[in-house]
């Protein structure tokens, strides 16, 4: 996947992440906690 790509989506689910935590869906979960859970070693095993 090339950089471009990759940038594009990661500022796509940034901003989708953004819009739910502004309507409530995230109550609590922070984007730093949700990057540092993404970062784990086992989510390339999901």
């Amino acid at each position: 996947m090339g950089d471009e790509m990759l940038k594009s989506m990661m500022k796509a689910m940034r901003g989708q992440l953004e819009a739910d935590a502004a309507a409530g869906k995230l109550a609590g979960l922070a984007l730093d906690d949700l990057a540092d859970a993404m970062s784990h070693p086992k989510v390339a095993l999901w």
